[in-house]
């Protein structure tokens, strides 16, 4: 095997290294996010079948319908988690943008990146920081190689700004449709949400010449004193964890 061959080989093994990890991404979204609503939704249909005898059979169809959902979800979740490389431990960001690169040279892309000091500053921003700008890299990286033009110029920048951590991913535009197969059109909007969830902001849009996506991580909260008195209530989210 000659030395472009054994390159080309390592672009598409990074390549689905990255997809890999994007549906592990997928699968702690649908987890966090969907399996917990329909747990709670299943909460409060029991607490309906109790407070009000009337509508029973109204609210245990709602339940029936939540549970087959729940079913459903956990089995599209496990198949989402499920490789043969599900056990191996989260790379950290420089083996991931490592690979990002790897993947992006099947096409001639390069990607800017100096990120030397990033694992040094994303425990400020809670344990959620660092699985945020690992999910932008491999999405942006995913969305490069299905839009870029071969040879184009990529840049990826993290730097502490006031009380957040600033992230900018940068690409020239590229007006071009690709085949119905590779166009998802959900993965930069569930990102959003999840920077959202933190406490943070994910933008992305057309400016000038480039395509640029922004992000914001807040610096985590301080950690309660001892002594802290927590609020009973309900939290709006239960049972994720059985999922």
């Amino acid at each position: 095997m000659n030395a472009l061959e054994r390159e080309a080989k390592a672009s598409r093994e990074a390549a689905d290294a990255l997809n890999r990890q994007l549906r592990r991404d997928i699968a702690d979204t649908l987890h966090d996010d969907l399996a917990a609503d329909l747990t709670h939704l299943l909460i409060l249909t029991r607490q309906l079948r109790e407070a009000a005898p009337e509508h029973e059979s109204e609210a245990a169809a709602v339940e029936a319908n939540a549970r087959k959902s729940l079913g459903h979800l956990r089995a599209l979740i496990d198949n989402l988690a499920t490789s043969p490389h599900s056990q191996v431990e989260e790379p950290t960001i420089p083996e991931l943008v490592a690979t990002s690169r790897k993947a992006l040279a099947q096409r001639s892309i390069t990607l800017d990146a100096d990120l030397d000091n990033t694992e040094r500053l994303l425990p400020r921003y809670g344990p959620e920081a660092s699985r945020l700008l690992a999910a932008l890299i491999r999405e942006c990286t995913v969305n490069a190689l299905k839009y870029s033009d071969d040879g184009d110029l990529l840049s990826l920048v993290v730097e502490p700004v006031e009380k957040h951590l600033a992230i900018t991913f940068t690409a020239p535009w590229r007006d071009r449709e690709v085949p119905a197969e590779l166009h998802g059109g959900h993965g930069l909007a569930t990102l959003t949400s999840r920077f959202e969830k933190a406490g943070g902001e994910l933008v992305a849009s057309r400016v000038g010449e480039s395509w640029t996506v922004l992000a914001t991580i807040p610096i985590a909260p301080a950690p309660d004193h001892p002594g802290t008195t927590h609020s009973t209530e309900l939290p709006e989210r239960t049972g994720a964890s059985h999922v």
